[in-house]
């Protein structure tokens, strides 16, 4: 009788190498000042817009879309090439620099004609670059930073001590910039002009346990208060509501289900590395974020280094940089069951070389039950790249559990992740000395 060799396989990573003569820059202009910059892939796709330019909103201009041409001036006709959608964008072959095009809300001189613009009249672009300092400390102790994403941050708590006027502030060279504010601490007051010149905000997230008095002038809500969504604590939320001041914003605090959290609901925040969720945590609706898992080192042996933490997986693999969270305090309150992913960046060098990316696959990604000795089929697994995988294994002794050539058992890729350029096998220790594995690599379908 034929005898079944079992092969134990702790992990199996493939290195998938995805040819690319050159690296290009994506530059994003807004109000003549570069806010973005990504570096692309030769023949690659744009798969993610900056966040939509406010630069002219204050002087009555919307944004309407990208242009790869500047306009010179103005003009009164829609461009002819306008982008609304990342998947309108061509491939990117060479360095180039996409317009924010905005458009006028009053009809110029009096015809009903519209005007087009790249570079409004305004002081200080949104998205640009003030000479002012970026953070500080105010007189009642509490510090100040603005953040990339037009993110005003402010911690301390207390009382906030005001301004003769708005231009006291001292973020208010990034006035027109900020449009989402952080209160994360327990404010009781906030006094004159101290967020008044906020004209483009739209956001505001506060854990406090109280609802700071304002004054009449300390935002600006006669004139944008229902342009700004005000996220609280669900038990605050009919104090919120009957403030004079506070009421005049769409006070919000609710969950993904649409009920009111309060403060003894529960939620969890759940912290994934390399497929796997590694760390969990509970908060009351309203949280802050307060601290972080230990850094990531999961794929450090594949030559990949941890960026940041991203709400969003990444399917396959991508050339550029997610919107990425690296300190506590830049993450949003907790309203809602959420699950943050571990970002990786190869190591590879890139441009007249390779791109690289690396799949780890382990049981645990197969879905069968550790300790089983039954075989069963599995399909559609990804890791990083844009590699799909389907196999027929056990889970015996906490690992891939294969048999000999002889038996219908294996792993094979259903789709490509470019060319393999490597496949490494981490034995399990339970496996027999003197076992191979064979790779067969094939153009065609196997």
């Amino acid at each position: 009788m034929k005898r079944s060799i079992l092969l134990l396989i702790s992990a199996l990573v493939l290195n998938w190498s995805l040819n690319a003569a050159e690296t290009y820059t994506v530059n994003w202009s807004a109000n003549g000042s570069i806010v973005y910059s990504t570096n692309q892939l030769e023949g690659m796709m744009i798969v993610e817009l900056p966040e939509t330019p406010t630069a002219c909103d204050a002087y009555g201009y919307t944004f309407v879309g990208w242009s790869d041409q500047p306009i010179t001036g103005s003009q009164s006709w829609e461009p002819d090439v306008l982008y609304t959608d990342a998947s309108e964008m061509p491939l990117v072959y060479g360095d180039v620099t996409y317009y924010a095009v905005f458009r006028s809300d009053v009809s110029v001189g009096g015809g009903g004609t519209m005007e087009y613009v790249t570079s409004c009249e305004n002081s200080n672009p949104a998205g640009g670059d003030p000479t002012g300092a970026t953070s500080g400390t105010l007189t009642g102790g509490q510090t100040w930073e603005v953040k990339s994403g037009n993110i005003l941050y402010i911690a301390g708590g207390g009382s906030i001590d005001g301004f003769t006027t708005p231009d006291e502030a001292p973020w208010y060279d990034y006035s027109t910039n900020i449009s989402t504010l952080y209160l994360n601490a327990d404010f009781f007051s906030i006094g004159d002009y101290v967020f008044y010149s906020l004209n483009s905000l739209s956001m505001i997230q506060s854990p406090s346990a109280y609802v700071p008095t304002l004054t009449s002038t300390s935002f600006n809500t006669s004139s944008i208060g229902k342009q700004i969504t005000l996220s609280i604590r669900g038990s605050l939320k009919s104090q919120y509501e009957s403030d004079p001041y506070w009421g005049m914003m769409n006070v919000y605090a609710s969950d993904s289900g649409g009920d009111d959290p309060v403060a003894g609901d529960q939620y969890t925040v759940n912290w994934s590395v390399n497929g796997s969720i590694v760390y969990s945590t509970s908060h009351q609706a309203g949280d802050m974020i307060a601290e972080l898992p230990e850094t990531p080192t999961a794929c450090e042996g594949y030559g990949y280094t941890f960026v940041g933490w991203s709400d969003q997986p990444i399917i396959g693999g991508q050339s550029m940089a997610p919107n990425l969270y690296t300190d506590a305090s830049e993450f949003p309150l907790v309203y809602s069951d959420v699950t943050y992913y571990a970002v990786f960046r190869s190591d590879a060098t890139t441009g007249g070389g390779s791109y690289e990316t690396v799949d780890v696959l382990t049981l645990a990604m197969t879905g069968v039950q550790s300790g089983s000795t039954g075989y069963s089929d599995w399909s559609n697994v990804t890791v990083n790249s844009s590699a799909m995988y389907a196999g027929n294994s056990a889970g015996g002794n906490d690992a891939i559990q294969l048999r000999s050539s002889g038996n219908t058992s294996g792993i094979i890729s259903t789709e490509s992740g470019g060319m393999a350029s490597k496949v490494s096998v981490e034995w399990s220790s339970k496996t027999s000395t003197g076992q191979t594995l064979n790779i067969y690599g094939s153009t065609t379908p196997f």
